[in-house]
């Protein structure tokens, strides 16, 4: 037979607990929310002081609207092919990332990687029966053939 009183401590122990639990997870939520909050305002801080960098060192990245939603539909490969032809038939594994990291058209989580499968993508443009592309130095590729380009050169 258990004892009621035994039971009813048990269960109330259980509820200070859970209720413990819930007030800590609730802590972490808010300081999880206050941190977000800082991180929002820093990247604007961040993009706007690059943006203004860029505009007095000549820098000014050129990409337009039109320019990204051309390139949203494509897969990597047709991408860096675009580029590549963009810029005169040569591309490099840090020019194509800093191009298309910053503007969302390259599915990573961090520019580190981004450069990586970037990296992988050109290499395997540059091999097989269908390569478009030759390595002619470390991180370095250019268009086998001449392309038209899609995209208004700079």
């Amino acid at each position: 037979m258990i004892d009621e009183n035994t039971y009813e401590k048990q269960t109330r122990n259980l509820i200070i607990e859970a209720k413990t639990e819930l007030e800590q997870i609730e802590k972490q939520i808010k300081e999880l929310s206050d941190r977000s909050i800082v991180l929002i305002k820093e990247i604007n801080a961040f993009e706007t002081t690059l943006t203004g960098y860029l505009r007095r060192t000549g820098k000014e990245s050129k990409i337009d609207d039109d320019l990204v939603k051309a390139f949203k539909g494509m897969t990597h490969k047709e991408k860096l092919l675009e580029l590549a032809k963009h810029w005169g038939g040569k591309i490099t594994v840090t020019g194509a990332t800093d191009f298309l990291y910053p503007h969302g058209l390259i599915q990573s989580k961090n520019r580190g990687n981004a450069y990586i499968v970037v990296g992988n993508v050109l290499a395997e443009m540059a091999e097989g029966e269908k390569k478009t592309l030759e390595k002619v130095a470390p991180a370095e590729f250019r268009l086998i053939e001449d392309h038209q380009t899609i995209l208004t050169p700079e």
